[in-house]
């Protein structure tokens, strides 16, 4: 063979599916259920090029605000029958990832054009997303984020229809991040951050586990607007949570803003207001820290502690509750 022709062999390239390298948007009115990241494939159903998929990380772009179910659980790819990317389709082909022998978590983004018939926005524009009954319990390694939706920066979750003893979101995997939402209405938590058997065996094989909020809101809630019962360090950040135990048949009842229930707990600069019952209870066995946070104005104690509780910084405010500001019946500082 010649020096050309071994030449002109070598320049051909092999091309064994379609690589987006580096590639950050896609078009909403695509069917494609998932976006590759910088470096992975890009994985979806478009009817004219075969299918390609990476294990290793999955990104799936929400681009309804339809409360619909993935088609085919476990295919890589979260649409529904329809073609459209639900965040129940999402969270559903997300968990089925527990089942293979993964290391990086799941990103679910979203991008919903409000134009479309079926979708639902609030008066600034975030979409609304109103699911006809509780949402998969989130079981494996998920960030959802709310802030990559276009304009708003915001994707809202409305509990209305979900049914009475129903949370937001129910988290049980070894971490997850959530972002950028706005969770209301539901009759029950709005986020549940709870044990797993999973959970408890990903700790104990890969180390500490852990969750953070988000520049999120929590209002309106029947129980708590966040309850973790999970050993994980959780982070709370820029957040808001206002109005919730407005289920409770008193205003006695164990419910509020936030229940420290186990493990450590960082908040920092979040507002915690006008719950029904308490702000801020501590029960855990690990140390909360509070910095930057303001508890105001809910019906009962600021602030109850049953563990240690550290609040560092002169920017914390606990001011005109209902009951005692700080109350600590053991430990606190």
């Amino acid at each position: 063979m010649s020096s050309s022709m071994r030449r002109c062999l070598l320049s051909v390239p092999f091309i064994a599916g379609i690589v987006l390298a580096g590639a950050q948007s896609r078009d909403p009115s695509s069917s494609t259920g998932v976006l590759g990241a910088p470096g992975q494939e890009s994985m979806g159903r478009p009817a004219d090029r075969p299918v390609t998929r990476q294990r290793s990380s999955f990104t799936f772009v929400v681009n309804s605000t339809a409360d619909t179910p993935d088609a085919d659980p476990g295919d890589g790819v979260a649409e529904d029958e329809s073609g459209r990317t639900t965040l129940r389709a999402a969270i559903e082909e997300s968990n089925t990832r527990a089942n293979l022998v993964m290391t990086s978590s799941t990103q679910i983004l979203f991008s919903i054009v409000a134009t479309v018939r079926d979708e639902q926005t609030t008066p600034n524009g975030a979409p609304v997303i109103r699911p006809g009954g509780p949402l998969p319990t989130i079981t494996w390694m998920t960030t959802l984020d709310g802030s990559t939706q276009p304009g708003s920066g915001q994707v809202q979750l409305d509990g209305g229809a979900a049914g009475a003893s129903t949370n937001g979101l129910t988290v049980s995997a070894k971490s997850c991040t959530i972002q950028g939402l706005l969770i209301t209405g539901f009759g029950a938590d709005g986020v549940l951050l709870q044990e797993s058997a999973q959970r408890a065996r990903e700790t104990r094989a890969a180390g500490m586990s852990s969750d953070r909020l988000l520049s999120c809101e929590l209002r309106e809630n029947g129980a708590w607007g966040v309850r973790k019962t999970n050993g994980a360090a959780l982070s709370v950040e820029a957040c808001k949570v206002s109005a919730n135990g407005k289920g409770s048949a008193s205003e006695q009842a164990d419910q509020g803003g936030l229940l420290i229930a186990a493990g450590p707990a960082d908040i920092s600069g979040t507002e915690v207001s006008a719950n029904h019952g308490i702000g801020i209870q501590a029960t855990a066995d690990g140390t909360v820290t509070l910095s930057d946070v303001q508890v105001l104005d809910n019906a009962q104690t600021g602030l109850k502690s049953v563990e240690t509780v550290t609040v560092k910084g002169p920017a914390n405010e606990v001011s005109n509750n209902g009951g005692t500001g700080i109350l600590s019946t053991t430990g606190g500082g």
